[in-house]
């Protein structure tokens, strides 16, 4: 029976592999955690359980200790804890919160009414010590740097804030202009909180080129794809579209108020709206448009990427807002990269500058042709591509007059 009882009290020291699975747990907690602030509270909270927990097998230890002592007939802890106290027989709180209160003092600088009063606690008393010293001191190291972290998260923020209030009123600037900026800071570091800059994240740098694309591709490709001829290319040559995603996006941010382009100005890239509100005016004399919202999703001034465009309104935001512009030099340099997506956007180009010339003046402007003209245009590029042997002579036969760009005329 005695056996049975020890093997069973094995059986129980075997649960503490469980706390093993602590770890993978935690780390799958911080798979939520999506504030840096949040991150810092997370991680004081995990040590101060990591401790409660490392000082629960303490206290476990420390009353087996004192038990097998007295089952031994040795002086204990249990009966003599040295100054008259007995903690046997008492009650299961009693007897676990006086070691749990024994094991925290090895670990600060506090004291109790217990000490060892056999050769083994005292052996345990200092095992316990040499294991309190480090551990401690590292989770007091931890700690303090979780705290000081804390306190700079915002603290930075707010002197940054006060330096700038002060260079204004120093420099006399407009009191319309210095809300109108320090509006837009304060709505741009609160969103950039809830962002994770990637030059942030170091390890990034040890992913592999390919890697490199496929990441920027994701992040933004979902933006361009909403663009019909977009999401034709990128069905046709993803490779092009990873590259492009990578290395010729550009990613500009508007404060309320702010022009992304005027009238009459010489266009050179066409701009996807990744968040915020801009509103477009089509500032023509015999203009018969009406002003439009842009939002998420939409997309301004596709002909500059096949012709020579001027901008025919003008794009201001109505909030802050994050524009990608994609110029028209870096996407026809992609694109020239092989004959496929050369040939396509050429015949594209061509059909498109057709459609503006057959427009009436009037209705022409930088937003995107009419949802009719996709279908068509697009289903009219891929015939021209056909099979392989067809596409090869089409590229022999023009390769000759190939030119640098992709811009097609307009008169």
């Amino acid at each position: 029976l005695g056996r049975i009882l020890r093997g069973a009290r094995a059986i129980r020291v075997l649960r503490l592999l469980r706390l093993l699975k602590l770890q993978q747990l935690l780390e799958k907690a911080y798979d939520f955690v999506d504030s840096e602030y949040t991150f810092i509270v997370f991680n004081m909270i995990r040590l101060v359980l990591v401790i409660l927990m490392l000082n629960h097998i303490v206290a476990c230890f420390w009353y087996l200790v004192g038990k097998a002592e007295m089952n031994a007939g040795q002086a204990n802890w249990l009966q003599d804890s040295g100054n008259g106290l007995r903690f046997f027989p008492a009650s299961f709180a009693w007897k676990y919160t006086t070691a749990l209160h024994w094991s925290l003092t090895q670990f600060t600088p506090a004291s109790m009414d217990v000490v060892a009063r056999s050769v083994a606690e005292r052996g345990m008393s200092i095992a316990v010590v040499f294991v309190a010293l480090l551990a401690f001191s590292s989770v007091v190291g931890n700690v303090t740097a979780s705290m000081t972290a804390l306190r700079t998260l915002g603290g930075d923020l707010k002197k940054e804030f006060w330096n700038l209030r002060r260079y204004l009123k120093l420099k006399e600037v407009d009191a319309v202009t210095r809300f109108r900026i320090l509006k837009y800071l304060e709505h741009h570091t609160s969103a950039k909180q809830a962002v994770i800059d990637p030059d942030k994240i170091n390890i990034l740098k040890f992913l592999s080129e390919p890697l490199q694309d496929l990441l920027a591709y994701e992040i933004n490709a979902r933006i361009l794809r909403h663009h019909p001829f977009f999401k034709e290319l990128n069905a046709m040559v993803r490779p092009m579209m990873l590259k492009m995603c990578r290395s010729e996006l550009e990613f500009v941010h508007y404060a309320a108020e702010d022009h992304v382009f005027r009238s009459g100005e010489t266009a050179e890239r066409i701009w996807f709206v990744k968040s915020g509100l801009l509103e477009y005016t089509d500032c023509g004399a015999a203009s018969v448009k009406a002003d439009k919202h842009l939002s998420e999703e939409d997309s301004i001034c596709e002909p500059t990427l096949f012709t020579v465009w001027q901008h025919m309104g003008e794009l201001q935001a109505d909030a802050p807002s994050e524009c990608i512009g994609l110029k028209a030099s870096s996407f026809s340099a992609v694109m020239r990269t092989h004959p496929l997506p050369y040939h396509y956007c050429q015949r594209y180009a061509t059909l498109l500058v057709a459609y503006l010339n057959s427009t009436d003046p009037r209705r022409i402007s930088d937003l995107s042709p009419s949802s009719d003209f996709y279908p068509d245009a697009l289903k009219a590029c891929s015939e021209i591509i056909g099979d392989g042997e067809e596409f090869l002579d089409f590229f022999h036969k023009d390769d000759a007059g190939r030119g640098s760009t992709l811009q097609a005329s307009r008169p």
